[in-house]
């Protein structure tokens, strides 16, 4: 039997309902679902078989008409007759029941896929074969999905069981729906200690306002996700301060709820606020000092100088930040002693002491000492100089004056018609005449 047709050679053309046959049987050759009828033959063994398919069937299987056809209802079940929804399914044709099941079979050329079966008895009284008809849907593109689903699933949820982060979702209201097990590790909690309860419980009184405030802006479209820093108290009553990113999401009932990934930034914070105290000391000692500290980048552009420079140069620090020292000063090109200095900075070695003269604000001639050391980064980069300055005027005319006592002296000794010997504390001959050397 290759052709299907519900009506008998005398059966009339339509039902009392005015259905016409012709169009239920050109809607189901045109199926995409296949359709199958089975029943039991008069006279035969009492196996059910397959009496007709639709061409659906084929595309499905890869069975064609002829070769299904005459065929036992269960051939198509290889490997395995023996799952749950085969069961289901035999029992509902034993039984002229309705069946429903989800299989995995195999086609004619060995591809496994799935099918969504629905088995539904012929109740006419009068036909003794018993037909049922089994109509099938592919459902493998479904179910890989499922898989796929199924996978990913298990692939973030293993992410979040085994995240150092802190990971919670939580409804509107703020209670807690999901806990990650990072929440021992980081406050001292088990995630079954916390389901339940809202997050608020949580978190230090003077941070709860600005922190629900940020959440429930997440709502806008525009602002999809939110950062923020805020204390949390630990299990054991410390406070601790987390690092919380949040969005809004929707779950699968359709609900928004927050999910939020939070992490301990305790001790950054704390180094944060150490190092901005040490900044803020540096700075007062810098801007009190009669030294002066600067820092130059790889160009040699100053990006910082204290405000003793100011005393010593005449130059406001706006006008010093973003030059050179020789554009400052214009130093002779022609120098020997700035021509070394020039070729030490060109090396990026570190300077101690080196001097220099300019006039001062006061039209003086003043005198300066610079030292400096370079600064390289991790992967040996040059990034500038980093140093200290101060004013030696008093120093340099100190000695000035010192050498020039001495020659003084000396041309005063010189001059003298005695011998004249002078010897330090150990006896050191520190200084004679020429009177002298001549006895």
């Amino acid at each position: 039997m290759t052709a299907f047709s519900p009506r008998g050679p005398d059966a009339p053309g339509k039902l009392d309902a005015g259905i016409d046959f012709r169009l239920l049987e050109a809607v189901i050759q045109n199926s995409n679902d296949s359709v199958v009828i089975t029943a039991i033959e008069p006279g035969s063994d009492g196996r059910r078989r397959i009496t007709w398919v639709n061409p659906a069937f084929s595309r499905i299987t890869g069975y064609s008409a002829e070769e299904a056809i005459g065929q036992s209802a269960s051939f198509l079940f290889n490997p395995d007759k023996s799952s749950p929804g085969f069961r289901n399914l035999l029992d509902a044709t034993r039984s002229r029941q309705i069946g429903h099941a989800e299989l995995e079979l195999e086609r004619k050329d060995g591809s496994h896929y799935w099918l969504e079966l629905n088995v539904v008895p012929v109740t006419a009284t009068d036909l003794e074969s018993q037909p049922m008809v089994t109509i099938s849907r592919d459902i493998t593109e479904r179910k890989r999905l499922e898989q796929a689903m199924r996978e990913q699933e298990e692939f973030f949820r293993t992410l979040v069981e085994n995240s150092r982060d802190m990971v919670s979702v939580l409804d509107l209201s703020g209670t807690v729906l999901f806990q990650s097990p990072a929440s021992t590790q980081i406050l001292g909690y088990t995630p079954a200690e916390m389901v339940g309860h809202n997050a608020a419980e949580y978190v230090h009184p003077d941070d709860k306002e600005q922190l629900y405030e940020l959440a429930q802006a997440a709502h806008d479209p525009a602002r999809a996700s939110f950062s923020h820093e805020a204390r949390f108290r630990h299990g054991d009553g410390r406070w601790l301060v987390l690092e919380v990113v949040g969005r809004t999401i929707t779950d699968r009932s359709g609900q928004p709820v927050w999910i939020l990934n939070s992490r301990d930034v305790t001790e950054r914070r704390q180094a944060e606020d150490a190092l901005r105290t040490s900044e803020q000391r540096f700075r007062d000692f810098a801007e009190v000092a009669s030294d002066w500290f600067w820092e130059q980048d790889a160009n040699l552009r100053f990006t910082y100088v204290s405000p003793g420079v100011t005393a010593v140069t005449g130059r406001a620090v706006s006008d010093i930040i973003g030059t050179t020292r020789e554009e400052l000063y214009r130093f002779d090109s022609a120098d020997p002693v700035w021509a070394e200095h020039r070729r030490t900075i060109a090396n990026h070695e570190p300077f101690e002491n080196f001097r220099y003269s300019r006039v001062g604000p006061n039209g003086r001639l003043t005198h300066r000492q610079i030292s400096g050391r370079p600064i390289f980064d991790d992967g040996g980069k040059f990034l500038g100089y980093r140093g200290v300055g101060r004013d030696v005027t008093a120093e340099v005319e100190a000695e000035q004056r010192a050498t020039q006592a001495e020659r003084h002296l000396r041309n005063a000794l010189a001059s003298l018609r005695e011998g004249f010997t002078l010897y330090d504390e150990n006896d050191v001959l520190v200084l004679q005449n020429r009177r002298r050397v001549m006895l």
